[in-house]
């Protein structure tokens, strides 16, 4: 059998006497011959393809042209690892990363969706917002002096009835972090609504559990991926978030350690 594997990710398995037959993607239409070397799209506008290689293979990390050298740290990383194992999940900060074959000799690092049952069904190529989070946590942890503290995207806060939905929230390390079953941890953050609505709250509203949740931190990566950087910070730090921006930072002394700077953003 001969593996077919289209420049948008499609891939099947076709009879060895086919080769060198024209088809086809029943994915996207784009013309593909059986057995040829799988093309490579073009990086769009804005975005470039870093490559590295390591033996026999050449791995390649697609993201924003500013995060480009992060790329490059991320492709250094893979190769101190071991020898590429395609398809292998690993973590790079809290995201899971794998390496997707391109032909024979190329290892694309890709993201797998984790809202779908079969996470790495549908790879995201351009690996830009797993890179943007932890150079966003590289800088909020510099600045406050903190240790990171790990976590990952399968893990779990709680959060108060709506607050993913609303623009202006909190986060509040509350609670110390406990397992919930062997691969999910619930990290004892607290996803607050408007911190002038939450202090106004009745005492009657915040005392009822039926107002919270626990919800997986992916959820928050999908949508607000910035607020997910304040996660590895410490037990009583405050974060405050505006739409997909972490503004301010405060210390378990409510001072201020960390403010928003639009002239070093990474998302967006």
């Amino acid at each position: 059998m001969i593996q077919v594997r289209c420049k948008c990710g499609f891939s099947f398995e076709a009879q060895d006497a086919a080769r060198g037959k024209s088809i086809e993607c029943l994915q996207c239409q784009s013309p593909l011959v059986i057995g040829a070397a799988a093309a490579v799209a073009p990086a769009p506008a804005g975005r470039t393809d870093v490559e590295k290689r390591v033996g026999a293979k050449v791995l390649v990390a697609r993201s924003t042209v500013k995060l480009a050298p992060i790329a490059e740290a991320l492709l250094d990383f893979v190769a101190r690892v071991g020898p590429p194992a395609p398809r292998a999940l690993f973590w790079w900060g809290p995201v899971p990363l794998f390496l997707l074959p391109e032909g024979a000799d190329r290892l694309r690092v890709c993201e797998p969706d984790l809202r779908l049952e079969d996470a790495r069904s549908s790879p995201q190529r351009d690996v830009s917002s797993a890179l943007a989070l932890t150079t966003l946590q590289a800088g909020l942890h510099e600045t406050t002096r903190t240790n990171a503290e790990d976590f990952r995207l399968v893990d779990a806060l709680l959060a108060y009835r709506g607050t993913r939905d609303e623009r202006r929230v909190f986060l509040h390390r509350k609670f110390p972090r406990r397992r919930l079953d062997d691969t999910t941890t619930d990290l004892g953050w607290f996803l607050g609504p408007d911190p002038d609505y939450w202090a106004n709250l009745s005492d009657r509203e915040a005392n009822d559990e039926r107002n919270y949740a626990l919800i997986p931190i992916r959820e928050l990566y999908y949508t607000r991926p910035a607020l997910v950087a304040a996660l590895g910070l410490p037990m009583d730090w405050v974060a405050h978030g505006d739409g997909n921006t972490l503004t301010k930072v405060y210390d378990p002394a409510d001072r201020l350690a960390w403010e928003f700077d639009p002239s070093r953003r990474v998302f967006g």
